[in-house]
């Protein structure tokens, strides 16, 4: 233990130099690249789950221990692991078509492997970009897994359709796929701001209601003269959109049949089931909506590797950095 934590220093010196040198003040997505020259501690890592908080033990770790953890999680399936982790409550955290770029250099250094296995934490974002990753990857891989130890919600939910399984703890939650549209930009903070494409097309259905009901026309003329006819049109679109893309994926890569893809899509954009966009989908649910899924319990082999590992990059993804792509070799941080 005072070996593993004496290595703490280094990365500790190492990101204070990198961040006194970056302006936070705008959202703008770069990138602090930790290559290879980082080597994990000469000791004999275990890693057991210990009995005292894992926080108080992995904080200002360095890089070579997770991915040393990636090494001892890829000889046990014998796949090729890729961690995507974003902090779902910063603005430039989506999932973007930077991210597209970032993941094809994971996936050339380590010379393009055929199995791969993604670990994500995810919000979710931009529909396109998912479409554009998931494109890239099926180009260069034969099988395609996704392991989600927590969070991996609308588009990152998206994003878990198109592999051939999911790989769920008893932690996780998938989400609602409907999607979110810009209706303006907010006055206080000056970013885009993001409504779901339902609640827009909802609201005009409530509205008929309440002329029904006998409401004022007037106060109803009023509301609807606030709705930009252009956006329901975008909003109608995106749901479309995002539900193809469901059905497409679930038959080509998840093997499910034409009948089940489409149950399964028209569940997950059904907002008037779901409710809430940012509604918890758990691995019971996910099974029995049809999804090809795994439940990775603490009885699991992969359970204490794969735990460490989510636990740490948790800790990685802390204000300023914003995302983390991580392979066994490199580690790239995401700041704003």
């Amino acid at each position: 233990m005072e070996k593993l934590k004496s290595t703490s220093s280094y990365l500790k010196k190492w990101v204070s130099k990198e961040i006194s040198n970056q302006n936070h003040s705008s959202p703008v997505l770069t990138t602090i690249t930790k290559c290879q020259d980082q080597q994990a501690p000469q000791l004999n890592l275990k890693f057991d789950l210990p009995s005292e908080p894992l926080f108080a033990q992995i904080e200002n770790e360095p890089d070579s221990i997770r991915r040393e953890i990636i090494q001892q999680i890829e000889q046990k399936t014998g796949r090729t692991l890729i961690v995507y982790y974003s902090n779902p409550q910063h603005p430039a955290s989506s999932i973007d078509y930077q991210d597209v770029n970032m993941f094809h250099e994971i996936l050339r250094i380590l010379d393009y492997p055929k199995h791969i296995d993604l670990m994500i934490h995810s919000g979710g974002g931009i529909i396109e970009a998912t479409e554009k990753l998931v494109k890239l990857i099926w180009s260069k891989v034969e099988s395609f897994r996704v392991i989600v130890m927590e969070f991996a919600k609308s588009a990152a939910t998206s994003l878990s359709l198109a592999s051939n399984q999911i790989l769920m703890s008893f932690m996780s939650e998938l989400g609602p796929i409907d999607p979110l549209i810009q209706v303006g930009i907010d006055p206080q903070t000056k970013k885009p701001e993001f409504r779901p494409a339902w609640s827009y097309i909802h609201a005009i259905d409530i509205l008929e209601t309440e002329l029904k009901n006998n409401r004022d026309p007037r106060i109803v003329v009023q509301l609807l003269s606030m709705m930009d006819p252009i956006k329901l049109d975008i909003a109608k679109k995106a749901i479309n959109y995002s539900k193809t893309l469901a059905e497409e994926w679930l038959v080509k890569y998840m093997g499910l049949s034409a009948d089940t893809a489409k149950t399964i899509a028209d569940e997950l954009c059904d907002a008037s089931k779901l409710l809430s966009h940012g509604r918890v989908i758990s691995y019971e649910e996910a099974k029995e909506l049809g999804l090809k899924v795994e439940k990775i319990d603490t009885n699991h082999e992969l359970w204490p590797l794969l735990y460490q590992l989510h636990m740490r990059a948790l800790q990685v993804i802390r204000p300023p950095v914003v995302k983390l792509f991580e392979c066994r070799t490199q580690t790239v941080r995401g700041s704003a």
